[in-house]
């Protein structure tokens, strides 16, 4: 018995020091036991060497490579899409489809057609005007704002008043939508306007030989500017890739006559752009310097 009662004893006392041994040690802990010692000091240094740019934007594009360029004339700021068409056909086959006769003639260009597509329109705009310049065939990514404002500040091959067309009344006919493939807003000048579902604008200008020249020895190739204006800033983007159904487009309508005979045939075809960009205004900056959005 006398064991017994020993045991008893140091297990009710072992028991009864680890309950009365608490220093609440559950968070948050109690300052100063659990904070650390000293005090959070702050250095001011400058790294002059050890930084230096990195060049690995992922997804930035250049230019010539988006789907849309800004046109844009705001005070300090502007931005001009330009583009070069793909070339036309000189010569067709004297008579179309046939195994035997294989002999062309040359085309004869009667007038063209340009379209462009607005993707993103400027509501607020008043008196919003498309404006096209004829540029050179050296064209290319190397181009800047400076080398080809003497072009853009001669005069516009067309204009067209987009604010005008957007007022007109719609042409619903069904002369028209066969025509057109949908109801259009017309002009005086002979510019059509559709408005698509998805809210893009399609315009259509009529260019004339002198306006649009054909010139066999470049197989019609043509490069033309775009400058918007407004009665204040005024920021649109356009449809830009190398697409028939998306970037702007030239329809050339053509003449021909066949071998042996006195009857002229004519037809169409379509362009779209070999290269496409715009340039702005205050000029990009250099490479190595800042990333340009």
């Amino acid at each position: 018995m006398r064991r017994v009662a020993v045991a008893l004893f140091v297990v009710a006392t072992g028991f009864g020091v680890w309950a009365g041994c608490t220093e609440q040690i559950m968070a948050p802990g109690q300052c100063p036991d659990f904070c650390p010692n000293g005090q959070i000091v702050l250095h001011d240094t400058v790294f002059t060497t050890i930084i230096e740019r990195d060049s690995s934007y992922r997804g930035y594009r250049q230019a010539y490579q988006s789907e849309m360029a800004t046109a844009a004339t705001i005070p300090g700021l502007e931005s001009r899409p330009f583009f070069e068409l793909n070339e036309m056909i000189t010569r067709v086959r004297s008579v179309p489809g046939s195994a035997t006769d294989t002999s062309t003639v040359p085309i004869f260009a009667d007038s063209a057609r340009l379209r462009v597509t607005i993707i993103r329109n400027d509501t607020s705009a008043r008196n919003l005007q498309l404006k096209y310049y004829a540029l050179p065939l050296t064209v290319d990514t190397l181009s800047t704002f400076a080398d080809l404002d003497p072009y853009f500040s001669g005069p516009a091959i067309d204009s067209v008043n987009v604010s005008d067309l957007r007022a007109r009344p719609l042409i619903s006919d069904t002369a028209t939508v066969r025509i057109w493939g949908d109801t259009i807003q017309t002009d005086s000048a002979g510019h059509v306007l559709i408005v698509r579902p998805d809210s893009t604008y399609e315009i259509y200008s009529s260019l004339d030989t002198l306006q649009a020249p054909f010139n066999p020895d470049s197989a019609g190739r043509l490069a033309f500017g775009v400058r918007v204006t407004a009665d204040s800033g005024v920021s649109i983007a356009l449809g830009m890739n190398e697409s028939i159904s998306f970037g702007p487009v030239i329809e050339w309508f053509y003449h021909y006559t066949p071998q042996d005979s006195t009857t002229a045939k004519a037809d169409s075809a379509l362009r779209a752009p070999s290269f496409d960009t715009f340039v702005f205004n205050p000029p990009s900056a250099p490479i190595d310097s800042n990333l340009t959005v």
